[in-house]
């Protein structure tokens, strides 16, 4: 039996691990993965899901730059979000993750965090970047943030 990425000899040894397995390597199984699901391309060859991430957030902070919004990044990948951007006199936290097309049924799968100490979640496949809540709802949730901060129910600390 043949690769079907690279067309070398699938060993017997993967067979018996893996019986259903279509590649010889888990290289070539990361590149059938990204091909079929729409799995990031940097995944594919071989970059480490940190660097993938970073990737992804600064797709998406060019991505807001490009549409005139100011745009912070977090200096730890211990914070609370991603990126911050100012919107207005508002600022929002957005939380960015990597995800993948399923070709199945064309909706978009990721694996995410708790979405609670963010306002947006940023998605970023191959060709795109998904907003939820949509850009054009974005002033609800500056609104929302406001009634927060004057009622008092910010999760704020005094300096």
């Amino acid at each position: 039996m043949s690769c079907v990425i690279c067309s070398k000899v699938i060993y017997p040894n993967r067979l018996e691990k893996f019986p259903t397995t279509k590649t010889c390597s888990t290289k070539c199984n990361n590149k059938l993965g990204s091909t079929q699901y729409g799995r990031s391309p940097y995944q594919a060859i071989g970059l480490s899901p940190g660097t993938v991430g970073a990737i992804s957030e600064l797709r998406v902070a060019v991505d807001l730059m490009t549409k005139g919004y100011h745009v912070f990044r977090a200096q730890s990948p211990h914070c609370p979000c991603d990126l911050v951007i100012l919107s207005g006199s508002k600022l929002l936290r957005v939380e960015v993750r990597s995800g993948y097309i399923r070709e199945t049924t064309g909706r978009i799968t990721v694996h995410h965090k708790e979405q609670d100490k963010s306002d947006i979640l940023a998605v970023t496949t191959a060709d795109e970047i998904v907003y939820t809540p949509r850009e054009s709802e974005w002033e609800l949730v500056n609104m929302e943030l406001s009634a927060k901060v004057l009622l008092g129910n910010s999760h704020s600390s005094e300096l």
